[in-house]
């Protein structure tokens, strides 16, 4: 699966419309400029080491045929990369995210679809 540039332009510019109106948002928040830099999901604007949360990335494919093992984990890599391009998350090497692919059957007619849940796992001891 592949992504349109003019997709990716409308994908990363209604993520960074959704970031500032979270940024501006946060009564946490006293300078939005040092908030600003960071542009990811991972990081709640309170002064915390992004590095040390580690994301969990989930990809839920619904396709009318499922993919082998090796071929739905290669399926998601543009998605991560966007993912990573975009500031959802820091990046996708070892270390910086944990990742799930599921599938589900979806029956003759229905959409085939793709979902893409980021989270933050919690830290030791939260």
């Amino acid at each position: 699966m592949s992504i349109t540039p003019e997709q990716f332009r409308q994908m990363e510019a209604r993520l960074n419309k959704n970031v500032k109106r979270h940024i501006q948002a946060s009564p946490a928040v006293s300078d939005t400029k040092q908030c600003e830099r960071a542009k990811t999901l991972a990081s709640d604007c309170k002064g915390e080491a992004q590095s040390a949360r580690l994301l969990h990335c989930r990809f839920t494919l619904r396709r009318k045929q499922l993919l082998d093992v090796d071929a739905k984990y290669s399926s998601v890599k543009n998605l991560l990369d966007c993912l990573t391009f975009s500031g959802v998350i820091r990046g996708d090497k070892e270390g910086q995210i944990t990742l799930e692919v599921n599938q589900e059957k979806v029956k003759r007619g229905e959409t085939e679809t793709t979902t893409i849940e980021v989270l933050a796992q919690p830290t030791k001891g939260s």
